[in-house]
């Protein structure tokens, strides 16, 4: 059985509107009013008549349309406002002669509904010559010239002065060179334009830095598969403390302080990294250890406690969500104040191998690697090492932040005292440095 299905060439279909099409757009609009300037024909009508997708047509109308108000009201004159105003209905000061136009407080200007909807425009109005509303009339002609400028414009090039441009790649190549994001660098300095428009720049060969001095599209990898590994930690102890529970904690909630604890390792046998992202300010904390043991993890909790003391302990490790990597397998340690024996941390598991449950803390190891690259031993350094790569990390203005720093949120928060007492200061943006040459 045959079927009367309209076929249309997808190559024509994609195309753009030519003036031709422009033409017909107005042709149609202007020709197809009813007395009560409604639309007679429907914008599918028009799409099938040119081919095009309906919202191509919309879209075009309503940007390409010219706003006209010949005949504005006499704000002097109270009925003339009065006939614009929406609640001229309802109002009570209708052409109140005792009442200036000007200066009530009521007055909402009318607008045609045409103008909100298909057709957007008044071409072929009926109504129009006597109408005292705001008008919008579509042209094809300057509508035309318009796409061509703006077609044309687009593809200029840069569009500042020599001196301008120059300005910004000093300040995105020096900032490049020490390992800076785009998006730390731009808000840092004020730079007037968008991170895209910064990477293509960058692509094109525009700046003294290139493409290679960023970090995450010259060294970000895939994935690779990791080999399953048994929980080291046993079934009774995590009741009450899988992810599932967190998540319900979380649920009831949802202004929860809470952090994600990790590990990460510098060569087998090593001295360790133990990292705590309080994940509300994207705040994370490295401290070394001198290997990966259940005992060592608990000794640097217990040291950090005996830092900023316990009342301020609670309020940010009160609630910690890591994995079920065997050195943290001594959850009664790492959940209880070593003093007294009080409750100090609710501990919660991620499923086996699901490091994405915790990807806020994964995500930010990437920050780390960048100063210290995977592979390297950590028996070099020491805390105040760490102290300082914490600082750096954490002074990156970000956009999931609104682009403040995790130190200024955490300043905001929490005060000053606690980082003070940890040895982390905030380093000025164009200071921050995000490479090997930190601890240098």
């Amino acid at each position: 059985m045959a079927t009367n299905t309209k076929h249309i060439d997808s190559k024509k279909y994609g195309k753009a509107l030519t003036l031709k099409d422009r033409i017909t757009i107005e042709d149609i609009i202007k020709n197809n009013r009813a007395l009560n300037g409604s639309m007679i024909v429907t914008l599918n009508s028009i799409s099938d008549i040119l081919e095009k997708d309906p919202t191509t047509i919309s879209k075009e109308v309503k940007a390409r349309r010219t706003p006209i108000d010949k005949r504005q009201p006499n704000y002097k004159v109270m009925s003339q406002v009065c006939n614009t105003c929406v609640k001229k209905a309802k109002c009570e000061f209708k052409q109140n002669s005792n009442i200036q136009a000007y200066l009530c407080e009521y007055y909402e200007k009318y607008t045609c509904k045409h103008l909100l909807r298909f057709p957007w425009v008044c071409n072929g109005c009926h109504k129009r010559g006597h109408c005292t509303l705001s008008k919008s009339y579509y042209n094809p002609i300057p509508a035309h010239e318009s796409y061509e400028y703006t077609l044309t414009d687009s593809r200029q090039g840069v569009y500042m002065t020599q001196k301008e441009f120059e300005k910004i790649n000093e300040v995105i190549s020096s900032g490049l060179k020490k390992k800076q994001s785009i998006e730390h660098i731009l808000h840092s300095n004020n730079v007037p334009i968008c991170v895209t428009t910064a990477y293509t720049y960058l692509h094109k060969g525009y700046f003294n830095a290139n493409i290679l001095d960023t970090h995450r599209i010259a060294y970000f990898k895939g994935l690779n598969g990791t080999k399953p590994q048994n929980s080291k930690i046993l079934k009774n102890k995590k009741v009450g403390r899988h992810y599932e529970d967190f998540l319900d904690l979380l649920a009831k909630n949802p202004d929860l302080t809470y952090t994600q604890m990790d590990t990460v390792e510098g060569v087998k046998g090593g001295k360790v990294c133990l990292s705590l992202k309080i994940v509300k300010i994207q705040l994370q904390l490295y401290f070394i250890m001198n290997d990966k043991t259940a005992a060592t993890v608990v000794n640097t909790l217990n040291t950090i406690q005996s830092i900023i003391g316990i009342e301020n302990y609670k309020k940010i490790f009160g609630t910690i969500l890591t994995d079920n990597g065997s050195e943290f397998t001594d959850i009664d340690g790492i959940m209880y104040d070593p003093e007294n024996g009080e409750l100090r941390t609710d501990l919660y598991f991620c499923h086996p191998q699901c490091s994405g449950e915790k990807g806020s803390c994964e995500r930010t190891h990437e920050l780390f690697r960048y100063i210290i690259p995977k592979g390297s031993s950590l028996n070099d350094f020491n805390q105040n090492d760490f102290n300082k790569i914490t600082s750096h990390v954490n002074s990156l203005k970000r956009k999931s932040t609104d682009y403040s720093t995790p130190i200024e949120l955490f300043y905001a928060f929490f005060g000053r005292e606690i980082l003070d007492k940890l040895n982390i200061s905030l380093i000025e943006p164009n200071s921050v440095i995000l490479s090997p040459e930190l601890l240098k």
